[in-house]
């Protein structure tokens, strides 16, 4: 049983397959990578998030116009503090960043029901985003971990560790298929998808690989689930999306707009940006399928 994400993934990722056998020597730059996803790391990327009220709302957290005032106010504190700790600590806000993002994939994807095979879904999840491109691509990782921020000794320590945690993801995931309690056709479609995103970190440079995931698997999931939650058509859907979709992609064009791009400061500022802007979310979707 193949599901419409996994559908939208193996195209994908065939389709990233034959555009870097053909002008694989552009995207060699990352920024050129970046560029090379730039569309669908608008839409669905940064729109997958631009829900969050709507699910706020949906399961009564925000419940009048008061709370709205500050459920907004509050994740732009959030978005603020996290950017400027992590300018003032990078190497301690990455981790933490890494951490909160990893536990964010495996909560956010799991399909499983049960709990006891959920929560090994969830651990195989989180630990493969992080551990594949380390083992398959340990120079590229560490050169875009050190440019986010971690020093020599942090990344020393969890490439030392990234063995022990490769070996405990091959455990963890042969423990999986041992299990009997979850249906024949859920844990055919669940095998499928960790094949698919194996390859598809083992494959392509990490960034190709985190973008291919997250812009074609996680955020397409995530509207999904939201948009059966909330019995939104495909349109309303896309309707609700565009306006917190909008402004930040407004902000960042008149940032870009301002500076010199090829000032890598102004990349890693970029970066940190967007990935500040996650951690609202992060935080609200974790306690609420968690």
């Amino acid at each position: 049983m193949v599901n419409y994400e996994q559908k939208i993934f193996l195209i994908a990722i065939l389709a990233s397959v034959i555009v870097l056998s053909f002008f694989g020597e552009i995207f060699y730059d990352f920024k050129n990578q970046i560029l090379l996803f730039l569309i669908p790391i608008i839409w669905p990327g940064i729109a997958h998030g631009s829900l969050d009220l709507e699910i706020a709302i949906n399961r009564g957290i925000v419940k009048k116009f008061s709370h709205k005032v500050f459920f907004f106010i509050t994740y732009l504190i959030i978005i603020a503090i996290f950017f400027f700790l992590w300018i003032k600590f990078p190497n301690i806000i990455f981790l933490i960043f890494l951490l909160l993002s990893t536990i964010h994939f495996g909560i956010s994807d799991k399909v499983s029901k049960i709990k006891y095979t959920k929560t090994i879904e969830i651990l195989i999840r989180a630990t493969v985003v992080f551990v594949l491109p380390l083992k398959f691509h340990p120079e590229t990782t560490s050169e875009i971990f050190k440019f986010l921020g971690l020093n020599n000794e942090t990344l020393i320590a969890i490439q030392f560790l990234n063995d022990f945690f490769f070996y405990f993801l091959i455990f963890i995931f042969f423990w999986w298929l041992t299990l009997k309690n979850e249906s024949s056709k859920l844990k055919s479609s669940i095998l499928i998808e960790f094949c698919l995103i194996g390859f598809c970190f083992i494959y392509f440079e990490p960034i190709i690989s985190f973008l291919i995931y997250f812009c074609f698997l996680h955020s397409i999931r995530h509207l999904n689930d939201e948009k059966k939650h909330l019995n939104l058509s495909y349109k309303n859907l896309f309707k609700k999306t565009l306006p917190f979709t909008i402004i930040p992609i407004f902000i960042l064009l008149i940032y870009f707009l301002s500076i010199d791009i090829s000032d890598n400061i102004h990349i890693y500022y970029t970066l940190i940006g967007l990935s500040s802007l996650t951690i609202p979310h992060v935080i609200l979707i974790n306690f609420i399928k968690n």
